[in-house]
């Protein structure tokens, strides 16, 4: 059955220049399209790192021109100028492979949003619309929204959005722009400090990313550069593919296949996650918290002995042999696995042994500069 829409029904936006520096608190009320950062976005001289366009409420706006610390700073790139990443023929379409062998919290690349569009937000719906004509105004205007920024690129820039892949494209109601964006979003829920205002963008690399519930690139918003960055969860080998999580690699497995056969994707997971790991992945979830009371165990078996016996303790508990299963796995980016490196860390620096302790520092340290975007490096 196909469903219509009145024909006297003309969606609207209601926006403002990207000038608006109103001090507005109605959320519902007004939005605006800036350029982020703001300039002449032809200019590839003054603006090398491109721009995102944005559909933003002036609340939000306001808060990211006013981030603190030399707002906008140049994008983050790998050292020497290296790309270590390409795009390539995978499973389903396009993906990302990497160019070189890559070390676990290396940066892969960063990159700025073509858009940037609040999710979920509210439309001018007449209320005498049934629930399905309901949705296809939305829709339509959704897609009104997207065409207005759509305008705004440069061509090679529109070229590269329309070559994105389109899992709705056969669905009722579903414009281009849409389906394009719900196939390849990327969530930013950092963007501002705002919980009910949600954000998602489209990366003309980063959203060709293919899942994997035990992915092997991690990816972190900053603030600063206004970017999306990509580091590699693990050791990574020249030629495999890079690939990104769609949902949370803790879920369990039917939470996730369920997740993304709602989404659309078309696909079943055959990750190894997927295939035999739901009970190693049940024991991680467990097992997550590091016993501190193996620190007094430790101290006291290397106070009592020799100083390597309090080593050899600590080299066969349970941290360490968490450790290497959910390495093994591939579930690196789980809150379980930095727990247990930082309680590591604290066990031998407790015990003296800095040498050992270090070791697992930068580990430690990778895997927090993958999921943060921290600077430190050892």
């Amino acid at each position: 059955m196909v469903h219509t829409l009145p024909e006297n029904y003309a969606p609207k936006i209601e926006a403002v220049p990207a000038n608006f520096n109103g001090k507005s608190n109605d959320h519902a009320s007004v939005t605006v399209f800036p350029v982020v950062p703001q300039g002449p976005f032809t200019s590839d001289v003054l603006f090398p790192d491109g721009h995102s366009h944005c559909l933003l409420y002036p609340s939000a706006r306001q808060q990211i021109v006013a981030t603190h610390g030399g707002y906008p700073q140049p994008i983050k790139r790998p050292p020497n100028g290296i790309v270590r990443h390409r795009v390539g023929l995978s499973r389903f379409g396009l993906g990302l492979f990497a160019t070189q062998d890559l070390k676990q919290g290396d940066l892969i690349f960063s990159e700025r949003a073509l858009f940037i569009l609040l999710e979920g937000a509210t439309r001018s719906i007449p209320a005498y619309f049934t629930k399905t004509q309901a949705v296809l105004a939305a829709l339509k205007q959704w897609e009104m929204e997207l065409e207005s920024m759509f305008g705004r690129l440069m061509r090679e820039d529109k070229e590269a959005y329309m070559a994105l892949w389109n899992v709705h494209e056969d669905e009722e109601g579903m414009g281009p722009l849409v389906g394009r964006w719900t196939t390849n979003g990327f969530g930013l829920s950092e963007l501002v400090d705002v919980t009910r205002e949600k954000y998602s963008g489209i990366f003309k690399v980063a959203s060709r990313f293919k899942h994997s519930c035990c992915p092997n690139v991690g990816d972190t918003w900053n603030r600063l550069t206004f970017t999306k960055e990509f580091r590699a969860t693990r050791n990574i080998k020249k030629g495999e593919e890079l690939t990104v999580s769609y949902v949370p690699v803790m879920w369990p497995q039917h939470q996730r296949q369920t997740v993304i056969d709602e989404a659309g994707y078309g696909f079943r997971c055959a990750c190894r996650s997927c295939c035999s790991g739901a009970k190693k992945q049940e024991m991680i979830k467990k097992n997550g918290k590091p016993k501190w009371w193996f620190l007094i165990v430790a101290l006291m078996s290397m106070a009592a002995d020799d100083e390597g016996q309090g080593d050899w303790v600590v080299e066969r508990s349970e941290s360490v042999e968490m450790i290497k299963t959910i390495e093994r796995e591939g579930f690196e980016l789980a809150s379980q696995y930095e727990a247990h490196l930082a309680f590591l860390v604290e066990v031998f620096c407790a015990m003296g042994n800095t040498r050992k302790g270090v070791v697992w520092l930068r580990k430690l340290d990778a895997i927090r500069r993958e999921q943060r975007g921290e600077r430190r490096s050892l």
